[in-house]
């Protein structure tokens, strides 16, 4: 593990499934001391451990990230842009040669 502690940094915190074993005692003696060392050091994993230990139904935590997921990706999928680049620049290009023309007719019209 890394000392950087960024609140969402996978290589500093602990996994879920980490958390999990830890709290159902199936993790081996070392992989035990490594995570009670860290749950020392860092209260997010600690609350998540706290909060883990709290649910009745461990499983509810797991089908919630999924749902979760499952919404932020249909979301995101869905997000459309307006335009292209190449449509932006030929809209633009449309109404440049259109200011043009109206200079170019005034000119003539007021040239006279």
């Amino acid at each position: 593990m890394t000392k950087n502690n960024h609140p969402f940094d996978t290589e500093w915190h602990l996994s879920l499934t980490e958390l999990q074993e830890y709290s159902r005692g199936k993790l081996s003696r070392a992989d035990e001391h490594r995570i009670e060392l860290h749950l020392m050091e860092c209260r997010l994993c600690s609350d998540a451990l706290n909060g883990l230990s709290e649910l009745k139904d461990p499983m509810r935590l797991v089908n919630i990230t999924r749902e979760l997921h499952s919404r932020a990706k249909h979301k995101n999928q869905y997000r459309k842009k307006i335009f292209s680049s190449i449509q932006l620049v030929s809209i633009l290009l449309i109404l440049l040669l259109l200011i043009l023309i109206g200079f170019i007719g005034a000119y003539f019209l007021y040239a006279k």
